[in-house]
């Protein structure tokens, strides 16, 4: 007999194949597997001087190792380490079968046996079970959404839409919303109905006390004009009995500044109802007519010409206007009674200003226009800084113009 390590022969007297490794433990016994040909055991004596070698094939292993009553197809193998001798396989295996695998230890040479079985097969059932809880979150999830969409998301959006489309003075119509199950938004409507009601109610008084005022104003207007009225028809009654020129004319130059007044106030009663504001060309126009109707009999031959761009002013500017612009032909008058005047409003530097121009040969520097202007010249001063503007005189020209604040264009 050979020594194990280079055996001769097998128990069967046939040449054993050559394993590629042995390995060997404490037991006596030694091991060995031929890769897809069988199992080769061997065995020294005490001396180290005989031994003996066994080699078991494949299909021998297989036919022993295969039980008698097999009712399951299975997968089994002899393992020695990293080594494996395949015994049995299953046919149709596929790489995604489950298995469940078992190994026994032989106590033989560190032999073990493998031993592999298909588990339980993927069902649908057992997909419905492993996606059961997953359908049941997202059913809950929808009912949520659907519980909260309806019963609070969309009746708080509709209560938005209509507080959004609220207009004051109108009454906030939560129909929709008393419908609905949840109480608290039920109240919430209902407390914006109610304050959309007193706002309505709030409204309603304001826009009445607004009827009584502007009645109020009206009347206080229409008086102020008729009692101007009649402070002019005084003023003409006393001038008629004057006794002497000079009076006649004083009385006439005074009856032309309260009709300057009058003309504004006839037209801001005008302007009332629309309140835009008194325009400069209707108003100058209808003084003009006055000042030529009530100039002195000396003065038939008094023109006046007007350029007037329809600005739109207050009555304070108005009023400051209307008599600044009497003021300067009462001085071009007083210094030549049959003076021929341009009185022009132009825009002026911004679009927020315009600029008055009243021009005339009577104006020019001369020695009546200065023993004139000093009798003038402290009013039209006045009327200058309640115009809060300069007022320049071009003696060369014989042009008087200063800036005032309009409030737009007709």
């Amino acid at each position: 007999m050979s020594s194990p390590t280079a055996p001769a022969a097998c128990c069967a007297g046939a040449r054993c194949p050559k394993p590629s490794r042995w390995i060997s433990t404490s037991n006596p016994v030694a091991a060995a597997i031929v890769p897809n040909r069988g199992l080769v055991l061997a065995i020294t004596g005490p001396g180290g001087e005989t031994s003996a070698r066994a080699y078991f094939p494949q299909p021998f292993l297989e036919r022993i190792g295969r039980p008698s009553n097999q009712t399951l197809e299975f997968n089994s193998a002899l393992m020695l380490g990293q080594d494996a001798l395949l015994l049995e396989s299953i046919d149709d295996e596929a790489p995604l079968d489950r298995l469940e695998t078992m190994r026994t230890d032989l106590g033989v040479a560190g032999l073990a046996l493998r031993t592999s079985i298909r588990s339980a097969p993927i069902t649908s059932s057992l997909i419905i079970a492993l996606l059961l809880p997953l359908l049941m979150w997202a059913a809950a999830a929808g009912i949520g959404w659907f519980v909260v969409d309806r019963l609070l998301i969309r009746p708080l959006r509709q209560l938005r839409a209509a507080v959004a489309a609220f207009t004051p003075g109108e009454v906030i119509d939560t129909g929709t919303v008393r419908t609905m199950p949840a109480q608290e938004i039920r109240e919430l409507g209902d407390t914006f109905q109610v304050i959309s009601r007193t706002v309505a109610a709030h409204e309603a008084g304001l826009a009445a006390g607004l009827v009584r005022q502007t009645k109020l104003t009206r009347e206080v207007h229409h008086r102020v004009k008729n009692n101007l009225q009649v402070i002019s028809s005084l003023i003409n009654f006393h001038a008629r009995s004057a006794r002497s020129a000079d009076a006649t004319e004083a009385y006439s130059s005074i009856q032309r500044r309260v009709d300057a007044l009058a003309v504004v106030h006839r037209n801001h009663f005008a302007e009332l109802e629309e309140n835009r504001g008194l325009n400069m060309r209707t108003m100058l126009g209808e003084l003009s007519a006055n000042i030529r109707a009530t100039a002195p009999d000396r003065s038939h031959g008094l023109g006046i010409t007007l350029d007037v761009a329809p600005f739109l002013v207050n009555q304070d500017v108005a009023v400051a206007v209307a008599f600044l612009a009497t003021e300067t032909i009462e001085l071009a008058m007083t210094c030549d009674p049959s003076a021929q005047i341009r009185v022009s409003i132009q825009p002026g530097a911004t679009p927020d200003r315009a600029v008055l121009r009243v021009v005339s040969r009577a104006l020019i520097e001369s020695d009546a226009l200065r023993e004139a202007a000093t009798r003038y010249g402290r009013v039209m001063e006045g009327l200058s800084r309640q115009l809060r503007s300069a007022l320049h005189h071009d003696p060369l020209v014989g042009a008087y113009e200063i800036a005032f604040a309009v409030i737009g264009r007709d």
